[in-house]
C-alpha cells in the first residue's frame, strides 16, 4: 500500500473522529442554550406571575370585605326597628330583629325609667382606599408584613384608624404584586384620598409629598389631629428611600 494511500486513510480517520466529536459539542451547546433560555423566561415571567398572584389575592380580599359590609348593613337595618313603650307609647330602644311584640319585654319597667341602650352589630374592620387622581381603588389589609403587602396596601398596626386622632399609616408596594402606589409620586397638595368603611367614607386632603431616607421613621410618628400617611419605596424598583404622602382629614 502506497504512502499516499496510508496518508489519505489517516486523514479520513481524523475527519471521522472529528465528525464523531462535533455532534457531542453541539449537544452540550444546545443544552446550555436551553438552560439560558429557561432562566431568561423565568426572569421575564416572575414579575407577571407575582402581579397575577397579588391581583388574585386582592380580588379575594375585596370580595370578602364586600360580603362583610353587606352583612353588616343588612344587620344594621334590622337593628333599627322600633320597640314601643307600653306605658308611654313611645320608642324606647332599637334591637336587631325587634317586633312590636317585643314591647312586652319592657312591661315591668316603670314609667320614667331610662330606656335600654340601643343594640347594633359590631362593625367589621373592612376598609378600602381610593385615590381618584391616580385611579386607585383597593381593599386594605391589616399589617405590613411581606405576605400582607403581597395582597394589597396594608394598615400599619398600632396606628390610628380612619377618622381617629393620630396618624393612620398605610404602606404599599410600588412595582410588585398589586403595586398600589406605583403613581403615588404624581399626587400633589390638594388631592383627595378616601378611606371607605361600612359606616362612612372619610375624606382626606393631601398636604405634603416628599422623600426620606430608608432609616427615617419620623413620618410614622403620631399627630394631634386626624392624619393619614402613605409610604412606598423610592425610586421605583428600589428601596433606598421612602416616598411619603401626608394628608389631613377634612370630612367624614
Amino acid at each position: 500500500m502506497s504512502k499516499r494511500t496510508l496518508t489519505g486513510m489517516t486523514a479520513l480517520r481524523s475527519e471521522d473522529a472529528w465528525a464523531y466529536r462535533a455532534p457531542r459539542s453541539h449537544r452540550l451547546g444546545d443544552a446550555g442554550s436551553l438552560v439560558v433560555a429557561f432562566v431568561g423566561l423565568v426572569l421575564i415571567a416572575t414579575p407577571h406571575i407575582e402581579q397575577a398572584v397579588g391581583e388574585w389575592r386582592q380580588h379575594e380580599i375585596a370580595a370578602a370585605q364586600d360580603r362583610e359590609i353587606l352583612t353588616y348593613r343588612n344587620a344594621l337595618e334590622g337593628a333599627y326597628q322600633l320597640i314601643v313603650d307600653p306605658f308611654e307609647d313611645q320608642v324606647v330602644s332599637f334591637r336587631t330583629g325587634a317586633t312590636p311584640d317585643d314591647g312586652r319585654a319592657h312591661a315591668s319597667r316603670s314609667p320614667g325609667d331610662p330606656a335600654p341602650a340601643p343594640s347594633a352589630p359590631d362593625p367589621p374592620r373592612s376598609m378600602r382606599i381610593r385615590i381618584p387622581a391616580i385611579g386607585l381603588s383597593q381593599a386594605l389589609v391589616e399589617g405590613v408584613s411581606e405576605d400582607a403587602l403581597h395582597a394589597g396596601p396594608g394598615h400599619y398596626p398600632g396606628t390610628a384608624f380612619p377618622g381617629q386622632l393620630g396618624n393612620m399609616v398605610i404602606s404599599g408596594h410600588r412595582t410588585t404584586y398589586t403595586r398600589p402606589f406605583y403613581y403615588l409620586d404624581r399626587l400633589s397638595a390638594g388631592d383627595e384620598i378616601l378611606i371607605d368603611t361600612p359606616e362612612r367614607t372619610y375624606w382626606y386632603r393631601v398636604e405634603r409629598v416628599f422623600v426620606v431616607s430608608l432609616t427615617n421613621v419620623r413620618p410614622l410618628g403620631t399627630a394631634s389631629y386626624a392624619k393619614l400617611t402613605l409610604t412606598t419605596c423610592n425610586p421605583p424598583g428600589s428601596a433606598i428611600q421612602r416616598l411619603v404622602v401626608q394628608a389631613r382629614l377634612v370630612s367624614s
